[in-house]
């Protein structure tokens, strides 16, 4: 038998009338290979890629292992080194890549093995793509434990192969040799592959979470225990924000005035809060105050303080806002609803760096730095008089806008899924309908209003996943009136309808079938045969 003569339909016994194929006497299952994207996913997001490693190189161990044992079972092998050919032929025909081999040397007495060679259209590549991972190392783990495990079994020491390239290439290559010849790097990651406790890894993990499930929370400020230099950022993944907190981190080390733009509810104070959390002023304090919260006189009091008798009611002397800040920030939100009297006082202390509290004779110093925000065009509402020129253009030293939800959907999931693990850390999750939805919705209240639709759901659902009907209405209204006027566009036929949708979906999943497959609740195999028939269409 030689290595070239080896067929894996051969050695499978298929009973299809049993609900069995075996081999060798070892159950096989045919299965999709991406359900191994998926559980390589779920071991990612729970353990990170680093940790997820050794899990995944014993699974291609052992399989290969198994494979190793089997293929000498069934078949008399001229020598190791044929016998250990016949399992990279398995392992192409398995379906992991295609295996090259292209060197090979085991030496007579036993004590040296080296082999080289190259894996191409490796289902690993594919996953690492998939999940959107960033690290550019050795991602094909699963098909260097395959070959270590087989090689291990044929020649009756442990092998360990590494892969020296990956898929920035053409291709992935790979090296295999005794473990110890890797050296000391080599000895470590093999033990670590054989004796990792998933079970004690998971238990760590949440005995981490529940300790900071279970942290105090301060009752005055003088029992705080937060960590004031780590500031609190909703979670991210579009480039528009990853521009935003660029800008914030490059304003942050200086003391210019910064104006935030955006709409109602997307997240003005945060940045404001994340430019003071970064910056030299984290140990001082951060006021914010809304204008438009407080009348007239009121927000006069507040920002600029008061002496005792200056108006009815003034029982005391008050220093304003601006003064109590001392060396911190800070935030006036929505600056362009204060009055013209007040936005004509707060020019003169943001020139002169001073202020008179209201009914006083006396100058103190600001030390405070000012960062405003608006939800208006303060532009118009200048040509309009109602906003000074002279005040926006001081206000205005560093412009950060922040785009709305809508403007940046790469950004929706991740936050429901902030916000629902913040209110129901029990809950299953979206279901892909709900996904769906969440990701093509307009979202007017933008950040806000995500925040309460999920809020509201997860009530709703309890410790279930979230479904359509504990969405709020409007959110359903909407999506129903989308699909419908696709509908009533021309009126087409139920088929072409079908068509229609279905190329949407994959549309909208960037041609990610598994994904489109999901959100339509059809299986891979369905949309693929209908798939092929548009296209013959």
């Amino acid at each position: 038998m030689k290595p070239s003569d080896f067929s894996i339909i051969d050695v499978l016994d298929f009973q299809p009338d049993r609900g069995l194929v075996e081999l060798e006497n070892r159950r096989v299952l045919i299965f999709d290979g991406n359900i191994l994207m998926e559980l390589r996913r779920m071991i990612v997001e729970n353990l990170g890629w680093k940790e997820c490693q050794p899990v995944i190189f014993h699974y291609g161990y052992e399989v290969g292992n198994m494979d190793a044992k089997s293929l000498g079972q069934m078949y008399n092998w001229e020598n190791k080194e044929e016998w250990f050919q016949a399992g990279t032929i398995m392992q192409t025909q398995r379906g992991f890549c295609k295996t090259i081999l292209s060197y090979l040397a085991f030496s007579p007495d036993e004590r040296h093995l080296m082999f080289r060679g190259r894996w191409f259209n490796s289902y690993e590549v594919d996953s690492h793509k998939h999940l959107k991972l960033t690290d550019t190392g050795p991602v094909c783990y699963v098909l260097c434990g395959y070959l270590s495990g087989y090689a291990s079994y044929c020649f009756d020491r442990e092998v360990l192969v590494q892969e020296q390239e990956c898929f920035h290439r053409q291709h992935c290559s790979f090296e295999g040799r005794f473990v110890e010849e890797w050296g000391e790097p080599g000895i470590k990651f093999m033990e670590a592959s054989k004796d990792y406790d998933l079970q004690h890894k998971y238990a760590q993990l949440n005995k981490q979470m529940a300790a900071r499930r279970s942290q105090k929370v301060p009752k005055n400020k003088d029992e705080q225990t937060e960590d004031i230099t780590t500031p609190k950022m909703l979670p991210f993944r579009s480039k528009n924000m990853s521009r935003v907190l660029e800008m914030a981190h490059q304003v942050a080390n200086t003391v210019a005035n910064v104006l935030i733009t955006g709409e109602t509810g997307v997240g003005k104070e945060v940045i404001a809060n994340f430019i003071h959390s970064v910056s030299p002023k984290t140990t001082s304090k951060f006021l914010p105050i809304n204008c438009t919260a407080l009348p007239l006189t009121l927000l006069e009091s507040e920002l600029f303080g008061h002496v005792k008798g200056s108006f009815t009611g003034a029982d005391r002397n008050k220093r304003g806002l601006l003064i109590e800040a001392g060396n911190g920030t800070i935030f006036l939100d929505e600056i362009g609803d204060i009055a013209l009297s007040i936005q004509a006082k707060l020019l003169r202390a943001l020139q002169e760096k001073k202020v008179r509290p209201v009914g006083g004779n006396t100058e103190l110093p600001i030390m405070a730095r000012i960062i405003a925000s608006t939800n208006r065009n303060l532009e118009e509402l200048m040509r309009e008089g109602k906003f000074r020129a002279d005040l926006y253009y001081r206000l205005n030293v560093f412009p950060i806008h922040v785009p709305a939800l809508r403007e940046r959907r790469d950004d929706i999931l991740p936050i429901a899924r902030h916000f629902l693990s913040k209110y129901a850390p029990a809950s299953l999750g979206f279901s892909p309908q709900v996904a769906h939805i969440l990701e093509n919705y307009e979202w007017p209240g933008n950040v806000r209003e995500l925040a309460n639709a999920v809020e509201r759901a997860s009530i709703l659902a309890g410790k279930q996943k979230i479904q359509l009907d504990h969405l709020p209405p409007a959110l359903t209204v909407s999506d129903q009136a989308c699909v419908f006027n696709h509908v009533t566009d021309d009126w087409p036929s139920l088929e072409e309808l079908d068509q229609k949708y279905i190329l949407s979906v994959l549309d909208h999943c960037e041609g990610k079938k598994m994904k489109a497959a999901e959100l339509l609740g059809i299986g891979a195999n369905t949309l693929w045969r209908k798939l092929k028939k548009y296209q013959t269409d």
